[in-house]
């Protein structure tokens, strides 16, 4: 199996290029998606850990309201605008969702791997993670980089437009991840999504066959410990933060 990562700025075509990595047919690779974003909205849903720390911690503080109109819900788009207000806030949501994240993407990891050992053809799995350089964690394990852009004035103007913020609104989530020149500069292959749809989808298979020719197979037991020595870490970090 090939283990790729896919990366980028906010509202830069990440939905859109993972769609067409799902429609991608080949007689040489089978083409498996992770997408990180659906986790992280399944770590909001009722009943989860993360879901349990973000709301005690609310109720708490007694902060805000957070949801839907169901009184149940989060709403992600209320949510965020905490986020961005309180560097505390931003600490607490991350460290409640790191985690589940992170230990979703190994489990799928691990069923995509052993899946990929009865194919004959071979198994190239993108992992979509928007903050892929900003947390560091998983830029170790893939073997290839791949980072998809656009101009700035796109970039605001598409975030503006699908989820409706104001201009200051967009800009903050823009500033708060790294600059997208700067991941450009670290990865392996680059998408220009500057021009229309079908063009997106060309260049989208143009990068599924480079990453077929020079991306490294990856060993099941790489992941394995790598997942160990991470979940240890994060372990180790929790007890330590109980005495700070």
């Amino acid at each position: 199996m090939k283990l790729v990562g896919i990366t980028g700025g906010i509202a830069c075509g990440k939905t859109t290029l993972t769609t067409y990595l799902k429609d991608y047919q080949s007689n040489e690779f089978i083409v498996e998606v992770i997408d990180s974003d659906d986790i992280a909205h399944e770590a909001l849903l009722e009943g989860t850990k993360p879901y349990k720390t973000i709301t005690e911690y609310f109720k708490k503080n007694n902060i805000g309201d957070i949801y839907q109109e169901d009184g149940k819900t989060i709403d992600r788009k209320k949510l965020s605008s905490f986020v961005f207000k309180d560097r505390n806030i931003r600490h607490m949501i991350n460290n409640a969702t790191h985690f589940y994240i992170f230990q979703s993407i190994v489990k799928k990891l691990v069923t995509v791997y052993y899946q990929s050992l009865f194919r004959k053809k071979q198994t190239i799995c993108f992992v979509e993670l928007p903050l892929l350089f900003e947390t560091k964690i998983f830029k170790y394990i893939v073997s290839t980089i791949v980072c998809i852009s656009t101009s700035s004035d796109n970039q605001l103007r598409w975030l503006m437009e699908r989820n409706n913020f104001s201009e200051e609104e967009a800009l903050q989530r823009i500033k708060a991840q790294w600059p997208i020149k700067e991941k450009e500069k670290r990865s392996d292959f680059v998408i220009s999504n500057d021009k229309d749809k079908e063009s997106l989808r060309l260049r989208t298979f143009e990068m599924i066959e480079f990453c077929g020719k020079n991306t490294n197979p990856i060993e099941f037991k790489l992941i394995l410990l790598f997942g160990i020595i991470v979940i240890f870490s994060l372990i180790f970090f929790a007890i330590l933060a109980l005495f700070l």
